[in-house]
Protein backbone atom coordinates (compact mmCIF):
# COMPACT_ATOMS: atom_id res chain seq x y z
CA UNK A 1 0.00 0.00 0.00
CA UNK A 2 1.40 3.23 -1.16
CA UNK A 3 1.23 6.45 1.47
CA UNK A 4 -1.63 8.38 -0.68
CA UNK A 5 -3.72 4.67 -0.43
CA UNK A 6 -3.75 5.25 3.26
CA UNK A 7 -6.81 6.41 5.08
CA UNK A 8 -7.19 9.97 6.04
CA UNK A 9 -8.72 11.37 9.09
CA UNK A 10 -9.19 15.08 9.90
CA UNK A 11 -8.65 16.29 13.64
CA UNK A 12 -10.65 18.54 15.02
CA UNK A 13 -8.95 20.21 18.00
CA UNK A 14 -12.15 20.92 20.57
CA UNK A 15 -11.94 24.36 22.34
CA UNK A 16 -11.00 24.25 26.05
CA UNK A 17 -13.79 24.49 28.81
CA UNK A 18 -13.17 26.96 31.25
CA UNK A 19 -15.48 28.58 34.16
CA UNK A 20 -16.45 31.54 33.52
CA UNK A 21 -15.68 34.38 36.45
CA UNK A 22 -10.98 32.89 38.11
CA UNK A 23 -7.72 33.65 36.34
CA UNK A 24 -4.57 32.69 36.04
CA UNK A 25 -3.44 29.29 34.75
CA UNK A 26 -3.65 29.02 34.82
CA UNK A 27 -2.71 30.56 34.71
CA UNK A 28 -1.34 34.19 32.56
CA UNK A 29 1.34 31.37 32.72
CA UNK A 30 2.69 32.26 35.80
CA UNK A 31 -0.32 32.64 38.83
CA UNK A 32 0.22 36.24 40.20
CA UNK A 33 -1.63 37.69 43.31
CA UNK A 34 -3.10 40.43 41.39
CA UNK A 35 -5.56 40.02 38.55
CA UNK A 36 -5.22 35.49 38.61
CA UNK A 37 -8.91 35.45 36.75
CA UNK A 38 -8.21 38.15 34.17
CA UNK A 39 -4.47 36.86 32.68
CA UNK A 40 -5.94 33.39 32.91
CA UNK A 41 -8.74 33.74 30.91
CA UNK A 42 -6.98 35.84 28.44
CA UNK A 43 -4.40 33.17 28.08
CA UNK A 44 -7.43 30.43 27.80
CA UNK A 45 -9.30 32.30 25.27
CA UNK A 46 -6.02 32.37 22.99
CA UNK A 47 -5.51 28.68 23.34
CA UNK A 48 -9.40 28.08 22.10
CA UNK A 49 -8.71 30.49 19.36
CA UNK A 50 -5.63 28.27 17.99
CA UNK A 51 -7.33 25.18 18.91
CA UNK A 52 -10.22 26.07 17.23
CA UNK A 53 -8.57 25.75 14.12
CA UNK A 54 -8.82 21.79 12.00
CA UNK A 55 -5.57 20.26 11.43
CA UNK A 56 -5.18 17.53 9.08
CA UNK A 57 -2.74 15.22 9.35
CA UNK A 58 -2.01 12.44 7.73
CA UNK A 59 -3.01 8.92 8.06
CA UNK A 60 -2.97 7.84 11.55
CA UNK A 61 -3.97 4.50 13.42
CA UNK A 62 -7.07 4.29 15.04
CA UNK A 63 -4.74 3.86 18.16
CA UNK A 64 -3.46 7.65 17.47
CA UNK A 65 -7.06 9.18 16.74
CA UNK A 66 -8.17 7.58 20.47
CA UNK A 67 -4.69 8.62 22.31
CA UNK A 68 -5.26 12.36 20.77
CA UNK A 69 -9.44 12.28 21.44
CA UNK A 70 -8.35 11.15 25.18
CA UNK A 71 -5.48 13.72 25.54
CA UNK A 72 -7.83 16.47 24.72
CA UNK A 73 -10.23 15.17 27.36
CA UNK A 74 -7.92 15.06 30.00
CA UNK A 75 -6.14 18.94 29.09
CA UNK A 76 -9.63 19.75 29.23
CA UNK A 77 -10.42 18.84 32.58
CA UNK A 78 -6.96 19.39 34.07
CA UNK A 79 -7.91 22.99 33.28
CA UNK A 80 -11.14 23.30 34.94
CA UNK A 81 -9.88 22.24 38.18
CA UNK A 82 -7.04 24.31 37.86
CA UNK A 83 -9.20 27.24 37.41
CA UNK A 84 -11.46 26.61 39.62
CA UNK A 85 -8.65 26.47 42.27
CA UNK A 86 -7.47 29.95 40.72
CA UNK A 87 -10.81 31.26 41.81
CA UNK A 88 -11.04 30.06 45.51
CA UNK A 89 -7.40 31.77 45.70
CA UNK A 90 -8.98 35.28 44.42
CA UNK A 91 -11.82 34.94 46.38
CA UNK A 92 -9.50 34.60 49.66
CA UNK A 93 -7.39 37.48 48.53
CA UNK A 94 -10.38 39.37 48.09
CA UNK A 95 -11.78 38.52 51.42
CA UNK A 96 -8.57 39.55 53.32
CA UNK A 97 -8.87 42.76 51.88
CA UNK A 98 -12.23 43.55 53.01
CA UNK A 99 -11.26 42.05 56.40
CA UNK A 100 -7.89 44.46 56.24
CA UNK A 101 -10.05 47.75 55.09
CA UNK A 102 -13.23 47.16 57.65
CA UNK A 103 -10.59 47.02 60.34
CA UNK A 104 -8.54 50.19 58.90
CA UNK A 105 -11.46 52.14 57.73
CA UNK A 106 -14.66 51.61 59.39
CA UNK A 107 -13.79 50.05 62.87
CA UNK A 108 -13.49 52.45 65.50
CA UNK A 109 -11.03 51.20 67.88
CA UNK A 110 -7.45 49.36 67.28
CA UNK A 111 -8.57 46.13 68.78
CA UNK A 112 -6.88 42.82 67.10
CA UNK A 113 -9.16 40.79 68.45
CA UNK A 114 -12.49 40.96 66.28
CA UNK A 115 -9.99 40.32 63.61
CA UNK A 116 -8.24 37.60 64.82
CA UNK A 117 -11.42 35.43 64.06
CA UNK A 118 -11.58 36.25 60.61
CA UNK A 119 -7.87 35.65 59.71
CA UNK A 120 -8.59 32.21 61.74
CA UNK A 121 -11.30 31.18 58.72
CA UNK A 122 -9.04 32.59 55.85
CA UNK A 123 -6.29 30.14 57.24
CA UNK A 124 -8.73 27.38 57.53
CA UNK A 125 -9.77 27.77 54.33
CA UNK A 126 -6.35 27.75 53.13
CA UNK A 127 -6.00 24.32 53.97
CA UNK A 128 -9.02 23.29 52.70
CA UNK A 129 -6.91 24.14 49.75
CA UNK A 130 -4.16 22.72 50.43
CA UNK A 131 -5.93 19.34 51.23
CA UNK A 132 -7.31 19.23 47.54
CA UNK A 133 -4.27 20.15 45.65
CA UNK A 134 -3.36 16.68 45.38
CA UNK A 135 -6.05 15.63 43.23
CA UNK A 136 -5.03 18.84 40.81
CA UNK A 137 -1.59 17.65 40.53
CA UNK A 138 -2.74 14.14 39.48
CA UNK A 139 -5.36 15.60 37.00
CA UNK A 140 -2.25 17.48 35.54
CA UNK A 141 0.20 15.04 35.32
CA UNK A 142 -2.22 12.45 33.62
CA UNK A 143 -2.88 15.29 31.10
CA UNK A 144 0.61 15.38 30.12
CA UNK A 145 1.21 12.10 30.29
CA UNK A 146 -1.70 11.38 27.42
CA UNK A 147 0.01 14.37 25.84
CA UNK A 148 3.44 12.58 25.92
CA UNK A 149 1.83 9.66 24.15
CA UNK A 150 0.45 11.85 21.69
CA UNK A 151 3.66 13.48 20.72
CA UNK A 152 5.75 10.17 20.44
CA UNK A 153 2.73 8.56 18.00
CA UNK A 154 2.85 11.82 15.81
CA UNK A 155 6.64 11.91 15.84
CA UNK A 156 6.21 8.37 14.86
CA UNK A 157 3.82 9.27 11.65
CA UNK A 158 6.35 12.26 10.76
CA UNK A 159 9.09 9.95 10.56
CA UNK A 160 7.22 7.75 8.48
CA UNK A 161 6.08 10.09 5.81
CA UNK A 162 9.27 11.54 5.95
CA UNK A 163 10.80 8.20 4.73
CA UNK A 164 8.42 8.37 2.11
CA UNK A 165 9.02 11.93 1.55
CA UNK A 166 12.86 11.12 1.11
CA UNK A 167 12.27 7.91 -1.42
CA UNK A 168 9.95 10.21 -3.52
CA UNK A 169 12.93 12.96 -3.66
CA UNK A 170 15.15 9.76 -4.56
CA UNK A 171 12.91 8.86 -7.28
CA UNK A 172 12.43 12.22 -8.86
CA UNK A 173 15.86 12.71 -9.11
CA UNK A 174 16.44 9.44 -10.84
CA UNK A 175 13.71 10.23 -13.34
CA UNK A 176 11.57 7.67 -12.27
CA UNK A 177 8.10 9.16 -12.98
CA UNK A 178 6.64 12.67 -12.46
CA UNK A 179 6.64 12.96 -8.66
CA UNK A 180 5.86 16.41 -8.27
CA UNK A 181 2.49 16.50 -6.84
CA UNK A 182 2.75 13.62 -4.28
CA UNK A 183 6.35 15.39 -3.13
CA UNK A 184 3.82 18.84 -2.41
CA UNK A 185 1.09 16.63 -0.70
CA UNK A 186 3.61 14.78 1.59
CA UNK A 187 5.31 18.25 2.54
CA UNK A 188 2.54 19.82 3.42
CA UNK A 189 1.42 17.02 5.44
CA UNK A 190 4.49 16.62 7.19
CA UNK A 191 4.23 20.87 7.61
CA UNK A 192 1.16 20.42 9.39
CA UNK A 193 1.94 17.55 11.96
CA UNK A 194 4.79 19.31 12.54
CA UNK A 195 3.12 21.91 13.49
CA UNK A 196 0.79 19.80 15.70
CA UNK A 197 3.63 18.74 17.59
CA UNK A 198 4.78 22.32 18.75
CA UNK A 199 1.46 23.26 19.15
CA UNK A 200 0.82 19.95 21.53
CA UNK A 201 3.98 21.00 23.41
CA UNK A 202 3.21 24.29 24.01
CA UNK A 203 0.43 23.03 25.72
CA UNK A 204 2.42 20.63 27.56
CA UNK A 205 5.15 23.16 28.86
CA UNK A 206 1.89 25.22 30.10
CA UNK A 207 0.48 22.15 32.02
CA UNK A 208 4.31 21.60 33.63
CA UNK A 209 3.86 25.05 34.78
CA UNK A 210 0.90 24.72 36.59
CA UNK A 211 1.94 21.48 38.24
CA UNK A 212 5.17 23.32 39.51
CA UNK A 213 2.85 26.12 40.63
CA UNK A 214 0.77 23.83 42.61
CA UNK A 215 3.57 21.85 44.17
CA UNK A 216 5.19 25.34 45.39
CA UNK A 217 1.61 25.86 46.99
CA UNK A 218 1.96 25.36 50.23
CA UNK A 219 5.05 28.09 50.16
CA UNK A 220 3.44 30.79 48.18
CA UNK A 221 -0.44 30.37 49.32
CA UNK A 222 -0.34 33.10 51.66
CA UNK A 223 0.90 35.63 49.09
CA UNK A 224 -1.49 34.86 46.71
CA UNK A 225 -4.30 35.04 49.01
CA UNK A 226 -3.40 37.87 50.82
CA UNK A 227 -4.10 41.62 49.59
CA UNK A 228 -1.11 43.58 49.98
CA UNK A 229 -1.84 47.36 48.38
CA UNK A 230 -3.48 48.52 51.21
CA UNK A 231 -1.02 48.50 54.46
CA UNK A 232 2.04 49.60 52.27
CA UNK A 233 -0.39 53.05 51.67
CA UNK A 234 -1.58 53.43 55.57
CA UNK A 235 2.45 53.16 56.11
CA UNK A 236 3.20 55.72 54.34
CA UNK A 237 0.46 57.78 55.70
CA UNK A 238 1.92 57.22 59.29
CA UNK A 239 5.22 58.07 58.19
CA UNK A 240 3.87 61.34 56.49
CA UNK A 241 1.98 62.40 59.91
CA UNK A 242 4.24 61.21 62.75
CA UNK A 243 7.73 61.80 63.21
CA UNK A 244 8.58 57.89 63.55
CA UNK A 245 12.14 56.57 63.92
CA UNK A 246 12.24 54.24 60.93
CA UNK A 247 14.23 51.26 62.86
CA UNK A 248 11.98 51.89 65.93
CA UNK A 249 8.99 51.68 64.11
CA UNK A 250 10.04 48.23 62.55
CA UNK A 251 11.03 46.65 65.58
CA UNK A 252 7.30 48.06 66.54
CA UNK A 253 5.76 46.62 63.35
CA UNK A 254 8.08 42.96 64.10
CA UNK A 255 6.59 43.06 68.45
CA UNK A 256 3.09 43.47 67.10
CA UNK A 257 3.64 40.11 64.47
CA UNK A 258 5.22 37.91 67.29
CA UNK A 259 3.08 39.32 70.07
CA UNK A 260 -0.61 39.00 68.60
CA UNK A 261 0.48 36.54 66.25
CA UNK A 262 -1.06 38.52 63.11
CA UNK A 263 0.21 38.54 59.82
CA UNK A 264 2.60 41.58 58.97
CA UNK A 265 -0.14 43.65 57.35
CA UNK A 266 -2.58 44.13 60.15
CA UNK A 267 0.19 44.36 62.16
CA UNK A 268 0.76 47.98 60.21
CA UNK A 269 -2.88 49.12 60.21
CA UNK A 270 -2.91 48.13 63.80
CA UNK A 271 -0.14 50.54 64.75
CA UNK A 272 -1.85 53.01 61.94
CA UNK A 273 -4.48 53.11 63.83
CA UNK A 274 -3.47 53.32 67.12
CA UNK A 275 -0.36 55.77 67.08
CA UNK A 276 -3.33 57.94 65.08
CA UNK A 277 -5.17 58.13 67.79
CA UNK A 278 -2.91 59.07 70.28
CA UNK A 279 -3.57 62.66 71.11
CA UNK A 280 -0.15 65.14 70.99
CA UNK A 281 1.57 65.49 74.12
Amino acid sequence: MTFDQRRRIIIRKKPLEQPQDLSAQTQSNALAPVGLQERQLADEAQQNARALESTQLGSVSPEAEELIRRAEEECRRAKVRYDELLVKLEDLRTRDKSIQRVFVEKYPTPNLTVVKKKLSELEAERSRILAGVGEIEASIQQAINELDSVISELEQVLFDKSVDLEYLYEARSSGKGDSQGPVAELEAECNRIRGEIARIMSLRGELTQKLEVLRNLPNSIYKFTTYGDLAPEYLKKLKESKPLDESKLQHAITRVVQDEQVPREYAILYLYKKLMSQKPT
